[in-house]
């Protein structure tokens, strides 16, 4: 059981560390302070939230992941060419998908067999993720 939930844990963890991947690439075409500020402190939920993630998998008696592997690495390379020339609110557009498909995977999760403790983990860290798709959300309606 536990391997299950540690084998669990650490695809989540990959998908937080694609998030942070991608919104550090997000942050190198984004000069809009304000829009920055935004941006960075989404990564910075996301870096919490494995951070949370990796904890839980040791005191399962687990080992995390490094990182986002062959997977991370293709989207990643996908991701270069697309932001090439990319305007802002292309960019915020792509952020917004990317939470989509973080949430998604989220409430796969919780159809797992997890113990209660990952299963709350993984639920706060949805409603993390569903906060940063309704501040995407407004910060595109708010552009010109």
């Amino acid at each position: 059981m536990k391997k299950q939930i540690v084998k669990e844990l650490n695809a989540f963890l990959k998908g937080n560390y694609m998030a942070i991947e991608s919104y550090e690439r997000f942050l190198e075409k984004i000069n809009e302070p304000e829009i920055r500020k935004i941006f960075q402190k989404i990564k910075a939920n996301h870096e919490e939230h494995a951070k949370l993630v990796q904890e839980r998998i040791r005191n399962l008696g687990g080992e995390p992941v490094d990182s986002s592997g062959i997977i991370g690495d293709m989207v990643d390379w996908m991701d270069q060419f697309k932001l090439e020339t990319k305007e802002l609110p292309h960019i915020i557009k792509d952020a917004q998908t990317g939470e989509f498909r973080g949430i998604k995977k989220s409430k796969e999760m919780l159809e797992n067999d997890l113990d209660e403790e990952s299963l709350s983990l993984v639920q706060n860290i949805l409603e993390k993720d569903e906060e940063h798709v309704a501040l995407l959300t407004e910060l595109l309606k708010s552009l010109p």
